[in-house]
């Protein structure tokens, strides 16, 4: 696998902006709101699939103004994806969920106490699959709180971390070969490499790993933002 944008620029353009820029020059304008497409029951044409459908969803908010997203520690003690960084999200409940953005915000209320009506979510991202019969829809999401302030489920979630999106893409790396310990078999996958602050549980600066599923939605985003505006 290639990186399909460019580490150095891309975080460039996101130090020279704050918070407040970010939302409005980025993510609006490359990812325009239309919640006609997220909460489109079409998004449901998989459900007759082999794949679970799920979403997740990319959270940017504002820390010393500038922009940060959201990241998970899976605890250790879930059944999939243990001790894994994540996005907020899970599984489509047909019996609860309209729509999968429903599903994304019903899990991240549940997940990390964060509820709808503090998040605008502004557009979604390709399916992406997984090697556990998942296909998971990527919602991206901003803040309308600068400080939220997070409950996390301790069942499924060991901390949560904020992480610097012009220092993550700067960390990205290509044809990393990492084995998936389920079933030992080895996948050529983006990595992002960094440092975060717990948003709970201390604020203690720590270095983390992301890979798998949750760099290929990042991975995507940055796509998408640098055909934006270098393309």
């Amino acid at each position: 696998m290639h990186l399909t944008f460019n580490p150095d620029r891309l975080s460039s353009l996101f130090n020279s902006l704050t918070y407040d820029q970010f939302v409005t020059k980025v993510l609006h304008k490359a990812f325009p709101k239309n919640d006609k497409v997220i909460k489109s029951h079409k998004l449901l044409k998989f459900d007759r699939t082999p794949f679970r459908l799920a979403s997740v969803g990319m959270i940017f908010h504002s820390r010393q103004n500038e922009p940060h997203l959201i990241i998970e520690h899976r605890s250790s003690h879930v059944p999939r994806h243990p001790n894994e960084m994540a996005l907020p999200g899970g599984a489509y409940d047909q019996s609860v969920d309209r729509n999968l953005l429903d599903t994304f915000t019903r899990e991240c209320q549940e997940e990390i106490g964060v509820s709808k009506k503090l998040l605008e979510a502004h557009s979604h991202l390709r399916f992406q699959t997984t090697p556990t019969q998942f296909m998971v829809l990527p919602i991206v999401c901003s803040s309308k709180r600068e400080n939220l302030k997070l409950k996390p489920d301790l069942h499924e979630i060991a901390s949560i971390s904020s992480v610097s999106i012009a220092e993550l893409v700067s960390t990205a790396r290509a044809n990393q070969s990492i084995p998936y310990f389920s079933n030992c078999k080895e996948f050529d996958l983006p990595l992002f490499h960094g440092w975060s602050f717990k948003l709970v549980k201390g604020s203690n600066k720590r270095k983390h790993l992301i890979w798998g599923l949750t760099a290929n939605i990042i991975a995507q985003f940055c796509s998408s933002v640098d055909k934006h505006f270098f393309n």
